[in-house]
């Protein structure tokens, strides 16, 4: 259960390096990164109710590794350190 750590929801928004939680990360639409937290497990135990396939889950590193150049921006989205490895890609289809 996410909410317990998050009892306002898990919505955040980033804004020139800046935390901004709910009602203020509403406040920038179009000019700031969103994120939230995800239970990939609970997101997994509903495919099959929901006529999906889990294909993969992966780190956002792996999922991008294939596709890099070697640019400030691609460095920084696959560091395994940082966003690389902090967030996770699941990929579901439809069965």
């Amino acid at each position: 259960q996410i909410t317990h750590r998050r009892p306002n929801g898990t919505l955040r928004a980033y804004f020139q390096n800046q935390l901004l939680p709910p009602p203020e990360a509403y406040q920038n639409p179009g000019f700031q990164d969103l994120t939230a937290d995800v239970n990939f497990e609970d997101l997994q135990n509903l495919a099959h109710k929901n006529h999906l396939k889990n294909e993969f889950l992966t780190s956002q590193r792996e999922f991008l590794l294939p596709h890099l150049r070697q640019t400030s921006s691609d460095q920084f989205l696959s560091d395994p350190q940082g966003a690389g490895g902090s967030f996770q890609v699941l990929l579901q289809s439809k069965t």
